[in-house]
């Protein structure tokens, strides 16, 4: 990524894919809702 960005090229982490096939995951398991909006927050203010 590093490389990429170095030569101008738009580069994404992966944080909001990791976040909404995790979300799948949870509805899958538990049948609730995982409140997307609070983890994305959490994630962005960790690895961004």
């Amino acid at each position: 990524m590093k490389w990429a960005r170095s030569q101008g090229n738009p580069v994404v982490n992966g944080l909001g894919m990791l976040l909404y096939q995790a979300a799948e995951a949870f509805q899958l398991w538990t049948g609730k809702e995982m409140p997307t909006e609070e983890i994305w927050q959490s994630l962005t203010e960790k690895y961004q």
